[in-house]
């Protein structure tokens, strides 16, 4: 999967993740919505409900910010994470990708979506159930 442009990688690994059976099980773990904030390139945001899955250019709507969450980066880090090159620990780690809860209680979010893009890349997961 080579494309430069985040949401455009993004798109694909969510229709590889959910092509799988354990992939649909982890993209139905939550109903969450989760925005991509690109600091030099167009934001998207990802949001899954009773198991159906959606990405879309621009902000999310801020109807419901307790499902929300965000994480912020730079298009390169984004594409390096997306295209397997990159594990999302070390960006957040060495200060290239920044999540931005609406509170403290959603590293668990971090984990889901680390699955997604793990399960999209065809790259195993630790375990099943975080």
């Amino acid at each position: 999967m080579i494309k430069e442009n985040p949401i455009d990688n993004f798109e694909v690994l969510v229709e590889k993740c959910a092509a799988s059976e354990a992939g649909a099980r982890v993209l139905g773990m939550y109903d969450h919505t989760i925005q991509f904030s690109l600091l030099d390139g167009d934001p998207f945001f990802f949001t899954a409900i009773g198991g159906k899955v959606e990405v879309s250019a621009g902000e999310m709507p801020s109807t419901n910010l307790d499902n929300g969450y965000e994480i912020k980066g730079s298009t390169g880090n984004f594409v390096e994470w997306f295209q397997g090159q990159s594990r999302m620990s070390d960006l957040i780690e060495n200060g290239q990708l920044f999540p931005v809860a609406s509170h403290t209680t959603k590293r668990h979010i971090d984990y889901w979506v680390a699955q997604i893009v793990r399960i999209g890349n065809g790259i195993k997961i630790p375990k099943e159930v975080y």
